[in-house]
């Protein structure tokens, strides 16, 4: 009976180290297949190839989709972007669900004015009939690359008054009428360089009014040269959400390029200086 009862818990044991093995080499299997998920789905921004995107996303819904894959082609259609992955981090693999951190550097080959950027990102997955997908994504920090300094902190720009207001007044036009959600008072603030980039610029603008309500404030406006008809601007502008889905609050630091047309100023090109996340 004693040597029986020995036998059973040898044979107890080499079951639990069975299982325990197997158990390890199913969670190997399942973090390579998680880390395969994210490297396909850059491979598929990289490629620009919005089918194989969502074979590694899957979406909250419909409408979701829609927007997502809309703003996509915007972006695919208007730049060659390159994105590098600079460091992968499990931060937790449970059953069917998995948290990862990534860093991820975004610098452009071809296209319009880009900031080249490195973010820190968060993705949620979950194992869907044996397969994961990514569910849901958050920025948890923006760097901009190789910003540089605009204008000398006390270089001080020689200006009409008269013209510096009407220069600010623009901005703050531009800034109101996004703030309105108003497409035809923000056009007579901004002279896209041709029909292709404004009928972009609303298309995306269109799908960020649909899903949110924000608010703008202008905390800092300043003049940074000035030539009769042109004129650059920096401006400091704090970003909050009012309504919609998941959004981080912001303060961004932009440069604005305007020019004088027909005795009037518009804004003719922008670029982001700098970027943080409030709270």
């Amino acid at each position: 009976m004693k040597k029986t009862f020995v036998i059973s818990c040898l044979a107890l044991i080499a079951l639990f180290f069975s299982s325990s093995d197997a158990f390890a080499k199913k969670k190997t299997s399942d973090e390579a297949a998680v880390r395969a998920c994210i490297e396909k789905n850059l491979k598929a921004s990289q490629d620009e190839d919005i089918d194989t995107y969502w074979e590694t996303c899957k979406p909250t819904s419909a409408l979701v989709k829609k927007q997502t894959e809309a703003v996509m082609k915007v972006v695919f259609e208007k730049y060659d972007l390159s994105y590098k992955l600079d460091s992968y981090k499990l931060i937790s693999i449970d059953g069917n669900t998995a948290v990862v951190e990534i860093e991820m550097t975004t610098k452009k080959i071809r296209g319009p004015e880009f900031k080249d950027n490195q973010i820190k990102q968060r993705n949620n997955l979950k194992k869907i009939d044996g397969k994961w997908y990514i569910v849901s994504s958050e920025i948890l920090s923006v760097n901009l690359l190789n910003e540089e300094e605009t204008a000398d902190e006390n270089k001080k720009v020689a200006v009409d008054p008269d013209e510096e207001a009407a220069i600010r007044a623009c901005v703050e036009k531009n800034i109101q009428a996004t703030q309105d959600e108003d497409f035809d008072a923000l056009w007579e603030t901004v002279k896209p360089a041709n029909a292709q980039i404004k009928k972009q610029t609303e298309a995306v603008m269109k799908i960020l009014f649909e899903i949110y309500d924000l608010s703008y404030k202008l905390d800092s406006f300043k003049l940074t040269s000035y030539d009769g008809d042109s004129a650059t601007v920096e401006v400091v502008m704090t970003t909050k959400k009012i309504s919609g889905p998941e959004f981080k609050n912001n303060l961004s630091k932009s440069e604005h390029s305007l020019k004088k047309i027909d005795g009037k100023w518009y804004i003719v090109n922008s670029k982001a200086l700098n970027f943080k996340y409030l709270d």
